[in-house]
Parts: structure tokens; C-alpha cells; sequence
């Protein structure tokens, strides 16, 4: 069935016709239920019954609220779908007052905070202390995030492939080198023979010693040491985690841009426009392998006029972006063993992680597995709990702030007018001769003491002005021709009225017969750095690559720099040239290193060819 390209929605199939046969074998699954998000995470099983053809035994494990919601969803989708759960059977584990459940997490690190989501996911990763003694295997699903777009039992046909070492399998994440935990097959009789909840213990103590954390470890790190570090970690023992094929955790575009989990810090522009080309129709989503336009339209908000329109300028913009061909990716022979996603490949179970949910295409495949209830969840595809699951607030500044420095470095280097927060890219056209015209711009909250740091394709006769407007303030010259070096200057100044005419007053503040010295590799084009520190008590610095230089202001100068929010002003008297300034709080050491050392790395390896002039 084909589906909308708008996002307006889906339709179901019929569900797969359920095997009765006295040899069929029943599949066991584990989901946790916490508060209200059952009828959110009734998603995921409503999309395994659409496709299973065998019995399910479901095990709930939530807190007294969790599974009170679950028991009701499941009555009314009883009454409603009775067909749809036949041969369905839910056992509920109220986990937090389990015994062995509560003495595991006695002994669990002293000074490890839990929430109750904390809780839940790491009785997930020992179930064994809480299933039934009957259970020898059981699959583990995360609710709300996963659509299982294939018969369930092709997945429990994977238990037969595990090594006799292996307690677990479980999908790579988005790099190869960490899995995830969103689909997990436990061996649960191996673990209890091999006493897993031990080992899962000595993971979290080493980690510990090694980088104190509160929160401490939850299943998916838990999982990893085990796994990607045992060597870190000196573990002699084999992995107990076996690899699943990339088809049973699929991520939609892992392969684009960082931070894809995160589109709720993107324009609102770029967000209604997000889709994913690999959903065919709500029964199949393929692994898509996106070519480098298609990498460059996820940031559709750049605007790419400014680009030369050829093969090779493309590619270096695709580069800015860093996407490439990730490792996910099969070579086109797909070698016996591998475990990576091929293109065009029918996804098994797609993840749609934390706030992608939010993309109208995902929302629309979501709503078509949204089982029947009488009344859907408030806000069920972006609910706070994914939120919390995903880092909480913290983690969503320290992704808008690595996002904003992508967007900077990609502004930059494409000569574009854009703002972000306390850094902004520029660009200067050319004057008219013997006349300057700065191009201002408001950062945010910029007071004395203040340190702007400032990179620039404009390498001489270079003119910034920190002041009240573009007319008063300091202003510094670097590699100037008048002034045969670099020079700080106190600037007044008064646009033309119909009653007067413009003026200007420069006061000197000190010169240097010296400015910095930019080498450029041929083909890349130059970029000179510079930084402008004022304090409270009003010395300014001036910091070249090769050392700094400064000196007091005057009192008067000073004064007004103290009782004014201030503007950044950049200009020159020859041709276009870029400009990036970046305000950060004075002494804050940390913030002052300016972009990434990695966004950087990147800028400086994409810049187009302008220029290749010492000065």
C-alpha cells in the first residue's frame, strides 16, 4: 500500500493470519509499563500483532501505576480487537518490590541515584532475578520507539544462532563500535547459570573507578562495557553479546547529520519538511542511502546559492556536513558474517528514537499502528518521558549548543548572514573606494567584560568596531595600511541629518607595527583569527597567534562601555570577505576555546579556494 507523500497518513493491512498449530511455538516478550505511557507504547506491540503468526506471552514489568494502565488498555483493546489478541497472554512483574530485584540493587554501587524509569530499565537487563523460573528466553522491546515490521517469530529464530558464550544479542547502534538497547533477545537460562547479574555488577564498579557518574549505569551502558570495552576493561572472557543483523534496528537517517535525534532544536521550516525516502508504505521501510544532495537538503535552511553550482563545490559542502557513507552501509557483495545495513534492505524493526517522533512523516507512520482506543494518549508522539529517558534537559542544551557550532562552521564557510545566539557569520561587500562601510550585528547580551573572538577572510585594512551602535565604541585595525601594523582606537562618530553633516573622531589608544601573519595552503583559501578582550577595570587585550597587546581606556570611553549593551561592527575596504565573531563571557576559559576543535578540523578541510596571500 503506498503511502502519502504529505504525511497525511497511512492505512493497515489485515493482520498476519495467526498459526494455531499445536507445534507453534510461543514467543515470549518483555516490555516495562511506567506511569501513563501504556497506551503510547501499546504502539509498538499493536505492530507485532499486525504481522506475528504466533502465540505471544508478554511480560509487563512497571510500577503499581504502569501496570494498572496496561491492565486497562489491554481490557479495552479485549473488547474492541478481540481477534487482533488472540492466543496473547500478559504476565505483570511489579519489579520494584521484587526480592531478588531489591537485594540486585543493594548491592549496586553506593551513591547511584534512580529514577523510576532508572529502575525499570536496568531490571530489564537482569531479568533473569525476576522472570519465572519457566522462562529460558525472552525478547526485549522498548515501547513507543520500535515498529516490528515482520513476523516476530523470525526474530526468536535467531536464539538458535547464539554461540554457547553468548547470554544476549543485540543490534549495533548508530556506530558499530556500541550496540543498542532498544531490541534485546535475553538467553535467560544462560544468565542465571552464569550468574549475569555479577558480571553486570562488576561492569558498573569498574566504570565507577574509572569516571564517577550519579546516574550510574543502565542497561544499554551496562550492555557496552560487557561488549564494545571487555578489552578497556581487561575482561578475558568472550563477549556474551551477540550482534543482530542491521535489519532488526533500523534508524532512519543515522547516515545524514548528527544530532537527527534531536529535530525539535532545528528551524520549524526544516522540521515540517523532514522525511525519510526509505518508507515505501506503512509494511515496508528500506535502509535508504542517501547521495550527497540528498545529504545537503537535511539542511535546507542554508541556503546553497552562495555554492558554485559544480560536482566538486557540492562535495565539499557534503563534507562541511559530515555525511558520508557510514559503516552501516555493506560493501555491494555483502561478505558472509556482516552485520551492517544494505541499501534498499526491507527493515525488520524500525527505531524511531526520542523526538524524531515529531517529524509529520514519522508521526503519520506512528498514528497507523496507534491501536483503536477510544480516547489516544494527550501529546503521545512527544510525550516528556522520552525526554527524560534520552538525558533530560541537559542533554538537549549540550545538543542545541554542538548543533549551533555545525550551523556556524556551515554558515562560514558558505558566506551567509546568520545568528546564533552569541556568534554570527557576516559578509562584507565592497566599498566604494576610501570608504568603509561596517555591517553590524546584535549578539546576545554582550556587556563589559566580554571577550569576541573573530575570524575573518579580510586580511588587511581589517576593521572591527565594539561599541554603542556603528558609530561609537572601540574599534581596532588589524594589519591596516595607514597604520603600517595594528592599531586600538576610542571612535565617536554622527550620521549625516538634515541639519549636519557625518563626523567622525578617532582617539588613538595604542599601535603595534604588526598584525598577524596568515599562510594559506594553495587551493585554501585564508582565513586570519584575532580575539578583542575587554575587563571590567577597562584594559583590552588584543590576541594575535603570535601574542597579544593592549592597554587601558581612557575613563570617560569606559564609562560608557560599562552602561551600554554593545554591537559587533566588521568591515573593510576591499572586495567580499567572511567574517565569524563569537562573543563569550570574559575569564570563562572553557567557552572562550571558540568552535569545536572537531567543527573546526572540518571547517578548515572544506573552505573553497579564495586567496593564497601572506601578509
Amino acid at each position: 500500500m503506498s503511502r502519502d507523500p504529505t504525511g497525511a497518513g497511512f492505512s493497515l493491512r489485515e493482520g498476519a493470519k495467526l498459526n494455531r498449530s499445536a507445534g507453534s511455538q510461543e514467543v515470549q516478550l518483555l516490555v516495562v509499563s511506567l506511569g501513563a505511557w501504556a497506551k503510547t507504547g501499546f504502539l509498538t506491540i499493536w505492530s507485532v500483532l499486525q504481522h506475528r503468526s504466533t502465540p505471544l506471552r508478554i511480560f509487563v514489568l512497571g510500577d503499581e501505576d504502569g501496570l494498572g494502565h496496561w491492565r486497562a488498555a489491554a481490557e479495552e483493546l479485549q473488547a474492541q480487537e478481540r481477534r487482533m489478541l488472540d492466543s496473547v497472554s500478559f504476565v505483570y512483574i511489579d519489579f520494584e518490590n521484587h526480592p531478588a530485584f531489591r537485594e540486585y540493587l543493594a548491592q549496586y554501587p553506593k551513591g547511584c541515584s534512580f529514577g523510576a524509569a532508572g529502575k525499570a530499565i536496568l531490571a530489564r537487563v537482569v531479568c533473569h532475578l525476576v522472570l519465572p523460573e519457566e522462562v529460558a528466553q525472552v525478547i526485549s522491546l522498548d515501547l513507543g520507539d520500535l515498529l516490528v515490521l515482520e513476523d516476530i517469530s523470525n526474530l526468536w529464530q535467531l536464539f538458535q544462532t547464539m554461540e554457547e558464550h553468548h547470554l544476549l544479542a543485540a543490534p549495533h547502534a548508530v556506530a558499530l563500535s556500541h550496540v543498542n538497547a532498544g531490541v534485546v533477545l535475553y538467553h535467560v537460562a544462560r544468565m542465571r547459570r552464569h550468574g549475569f547479574a555479577q558480571e553486570t555488577l562488576r561492569a558498573v564498579a569498574d566504570m565507577q573507578r574509572k569516571n564517577h557518574d550519579a546516574s550510574c549505569l543502565r542497561d544499554q551502558s551496562i550492555i557496552n562495557i560487557l561488549h564494545s570495552f571487555r578489552e578497556e576493561f581487561g575482561y578475558p572472557e568472550p563477549s556474551p553479546v551477540m550482534i543482530l543483523p542491521c535489519r532488526w534496528s533500523v534508524f532512519p537517517t543515522t547516515e545524514w547529520l548528527s544530532y537527527w535525534n534531536s529535530p525539535e532544536m532545528w528551524l520549524p521550516q526544516l522540521r515540517e519538511k523532514r522525511r525519510y525516502p526509505g518508507i515505501v508504505s506503512v509494511n515496508r521501510v528500506e535502509v535508504f542511502c542517501p547521495d550527497e544532495m540528498d545529504l545537503l537538503s537535511s539542511w535546507a535552511f542554508l541556503p546553497l546559492s552562495a555554492v558554485e553550482e559544480t560536482k566538486q563545490a557540492r562535495l565539499r559542502v557534503y563534507a562541511l556536513y559530515e555525511g558520508h557513507k557510514t559503516e552501516r552501509y555493506c560493501s555491494p557483495e555483502r561478505r558472509a558474517g556482516e552485520r551492517c545495513c544494505r541499501c534498499g534492505e526491507k527493515a525488520a524493526v524500525l527505531h524511531v528514537a526520542g523526538d524524531m517522533k515529531n517529524w509529520p512523516s514519522m508521526q503519520a507512520l506512528l498514528r497507523a499502528y496507534m491501536p483503536p482506543f477510544k480516547e489516544l494518549p494527550p501529546n503521545h508522539f512527544a510525550d516528556a518521558l522520552s525526554k527524560v529517558w534520552t538525558g533530560g534537559d541537559q542533554r538537549l542544551q549540550e545538543i542545541l549548543s554542538q548543533t549551533n557550532d555545525e550551523a556556524l562552521v556551515a554558515a562560514k564557510a558558505l558566506g551567509i548572514q546568520a545568528v546564533f545566539g552569541s556568534c554570527a557569520t557576516l559578509r562584507c561587500k565592497a566599498s566604494p573606494p576610501e570608504q568603509l562601510n561596517y555591517v553590524s550585528v546584535q549578539l546576545r547580551k554582550v556587556f563589559v567584560p566580554c571577550l569576541l573572538e573573530v575570524e575573518t577572510t579580510a586580511l588587511r585594512d581589517t576593521h572591527l568596531l565594539l561599541g554603542i551602535g556603528a558609530h561609537s565604541g572601540v574599534e581596532l585595525v588589524v594589519n591596516g595600511r595607514a597604520e603600517k601594523g595594528s592599531c586600538l582606537r576610542w571612535v565617536r562618530s554622527s550620521p549625516a541629518t538634515s541639519d549636519s553633516t557625518a563626523w567622525t573622531l578617532r582617539r588613538e589608544i595604542m599601535c603595534v607595527p604588526f598584525g598577524p601573519k596568515v599562510e594559506a595552503a594553495e587551493g585554501v583559501e585564508a582565513w586570519m583569527r584575532f580575539s578583542l578582550k575587554i575587563g571590567a577595570d577597562g584594559l583590552v587585550v588584543v590576541s594575535f597567534p603570535e601574542g597579544e597587546w593592549g592597554n587601558f581606556l581612557p575613563e570617560e570611553p569606559l564609562a560608557i562601555m560599562l552602561q551600554n549593551e554593545l554591537t559587533v561592527s566588521v568591515g573593510t575596504f576591499y572586495g567580499d570577505t567572511k567574517w565569524a565573531v563569537c562573543m563569550r563571557p570574559h575569564g570563562d576559559a572553557k567557552e572562550a576555546a571558540g568552535l569545536t576543535q572537531e567543527a573546526q578540523a572540518t571547517a578548515d578541510f572544506v573552505k573553497t579556494a579564495a586567496g593564497n596571500r601572506q601578509v
